[in-house]
């Protein structure tokens, strides 16, 4: 026999890029104010930021972020469009590789 119970609704991915796991220190600055916090994944188009401080949906980031195998950052704009309990997913004005002018997300391991 069937179960006719219904599961909780399906959760629909609504990146277009794959997350790639990276815990590295990021600073970002919010309302004039800069922040340093770590990261628990990454894509093209967003950053996960683990954090305890309190921002609110369509805040603007400014993110500094550090490039694997190099002495240099690069800094990406974004705005806040999750939050969790963890900290907030920020989604990129523009994606990654269009700031670096590479086809690929760089390697951050």
């Amino acid at each position: 026999m069937a179960s006719t119970e219904k599961g909780p609704p399906e959760y629909k991915e609504k990146r277009l890029t794959a997350r790639t796991p990276l815990y590295k220190a990021v600073t970002y600055e919010a309302k004039g104010e800069a922040y340093e916090d770590f990261v628990q994944d990454i894509s093209a188009g967003g950053i996960f930021i683990e954090t305890r401080l309190h921002f609110v949906l369509g805040q603007s980031l400014a993110i500094t972020l550090p490039m694997p195998g190099h002495q240099h950052y690069i800094q990406v704009s974004g705005q806040v469009v999750r939050i969790s309990s963890s900290g907030i997913g920020v989604k990129f004005a523009h994606p990654i590789q269009e700031l670096l002018g590479a086809p690929a997300l760089p390697d951050f391991d």
